[in-house]
């Protein structure tokens, strides 16, 4: 469910970016973070005026950082679900 203000076409629900977030820090982490990404590219190449290759693709993903003290951890997922976002947190913890 959206916040007043938020988008409604949101990749990750805020109450899954914030369970996410306090799995990351279950291990001790005084800061973590949820960097979420879904990036479509498409590129054309010509020769003489002519198209000679076209190329597309998607990145969607997301990456925990955590920080304690001097360490730093970080982890990526492709799976913007609970369970691949609970995995990246605790991997990045």
């Amino acid at each position: 469910m959206s916040r007043p203000g938020e988008s409604s076409n949101e990749l990750v629900p805020v109450d899954l970016l914030e369970a996410t977030i306090a799995t990351a820090l279950q291990a001790g982490g005084e800061f973590a973070e949820v960097f979420v990404e879904d990036r479509r590219s498409l590129a054309l190449v010509f020769d003489d005026g002519r198209v000679e290759d076209v190329v597309s693709g998607v990145d969607r993903g997301a990456g925990v950082r955590v920080i304690s003290g001097a360490t730093t951890g970080f982890a990526h997922t492709s799976d913007l679900g609970a369970a691949g976002l609970a995995a990246a947190a605790a991997a990045a913890s």
